[in-house]
């Protein structure tokens, strides 16, 4: 059988990444043609062919070219499972929009018309900063708190270092429960008296008590927050049981692990993903144990097990990303984007159907993040903190 040339190879690796085929191998062998640069001709080739049985031709141009060779050598297909992207032609690809250094991949299930957008108010990023409700109700705003011991709480051993809540324990046996809640636009992080941490997304809240005493540690959370607890053990050599209450409706149980909850209250269910350790997932109904990989997603009180979850998409938000992978339509990249910016969505009309996958930064302004929108056709406009999409 005759060999295939170069240049028969470079369009059959194209083919096989836009159609989603590609194995880890022929993404890394793509990559690395990409980034020698020296078949330029060959790929803007491939691409016009593959743009041709687009609902509508797209012209390659040297710009969207860069976009593209920025967009494969930026993939994730090295570090996860390979999975079918919806791109339905070159088209949709080469409308790949590189913002501020970071990958967008949209795909649309209806030929996207050019956007009609209104001028974009600048509008910044969430960052550190949350509400400290301790027992008594007295409320401390953390945003511009200095660092060292906060007043109101010095009796239970609570200061504040950057962006990060620390509860000591050492000094107080008080089980009263403190709140340390998160508004929109805003992330923080709490070290328990235990040695545990949390890392709270924005639109999140935990209640913590100022020490764990007895034959458990529970804490309550609503919204979003990633745990690493430390493994404790009582004066009898036995393990002490972690306990994280989400919406009063289910009960995670560790001992000792790394694992993210997703429970906000306008999402369809409550997600618990686990990265390291074994985790106990209980409802009124049913119960389950996670492994490493693994996901547990609470419907009413069903649970369902994802063997093989996306993990690195579940923790993103901790690690300073927006990664969608696939599955995240237009209403769901809009709710995350609602909690981080701190703005009000408003659908006028029949929602888009939209795909994304991808990743972008979540340190990029709205008005940067909206470029990405625009380029496949979402049509919106924003008026104060309301963003508004039509059809």
């Amino acid at each position: 059988m005759k060999a295939a040339t170069r240049e028969e190879r470079i369009r059959y690796l194209i083919n096989q990444y836009y159609t989603g085929t590609a194995s880890p191998a022929e993404a890394d062998e793509l990559r690395s043609i990409l980034q020698e640069g020296a078949d330029k001709d060959v790929i803007v080739a491939e691409l016009e062919a593959l743009a041709m049985t687009a609902p509508e031709a797209v012209h390659i141009t040297e710009e969207r070219l860069d976009t593209v060779f920025q967009s494969i050598v930026s993939s994730r297909t090295r570090q996860l499972p390979v999975r079918r992207y919806w791109y339905g032609a070159a088209a949709a690809a080469v409308l790949a929009c590189i913002v501020a250094g970071s990958l967008y991949f949209f795909t649309t299930k209806e030929p996207a018309a050019p956007a009609q957008v209104a001028a974009v108010t600048e509008i910044a990023p969430g960052h550190e900063g949350a509400v400290l409700t301790l027992a008594n109700g007295q409320q401390v705003v953390l945003d511009n708190q200095a660092d060292g011991a906060i007043a109101a709480g010095t009796e239970q051993g609570i200061s504040k270092r950057g962006g990060e809540l620390i509860v000591d324990g050492q000094h107080t046996v008080n089980t009263a429960l403190n709140t340390l809640s998160t508004p929109r636009g805003r992330q923080f992080t709490l070290n328990l008296p235990d040695g545990s941490k949390v890392w709270l997304n924005a639109a999140s809240a935990i209640k913590f008590p100022a020490a764990f005493t007895g034959e458990e540690r529970v804490v309550y959370l609503s919204g979003e927050g990633y745990f690493e607890v430390a493994a404790k053990k009582d004066a009898a050599g036995e393990k002490i049981p972690f306990k994280v209450v989400v919406n009063q409706k289910s009960t995670i149980e560790v001992l000792g692990t790394h694992f993210n909850i997703n429970a906000y209250e306008d999402e369809e269910s409550i997600r618990t993903t686990l990265l390291e350790g074994a985790v106990k997932v209980s409802t009124s109904a049913s119960t389950v144990v996670l492994q490493p990989g693994q996901q547990a997603t609470i419907n009413t009180d069903h649970i369902a097990v994802e063997q093989h979850a996306d993990t690195e998409q579940a923790v993103s938000w901790k690690n300073g990303l927006f990664i969608f992978n696939g599955r995240s339509d237009l209403p769901e990249v809009m709710r995350q984007l609602s909690r981080w910016y701190d703005v009000e969505v408003v659908f006028a009309g029949k929602v888009p159907e939209i795909a994304f996958t991808g990743e972008m930064q979540r340190n990029l302004s709205l008005q940067q993040v909206t470029k990405g929108l625009a380029a496949m056709g979402v049509n919106f406009k924003i008026e104060g903190r309301k963003f508004i999409i039509y059809p």
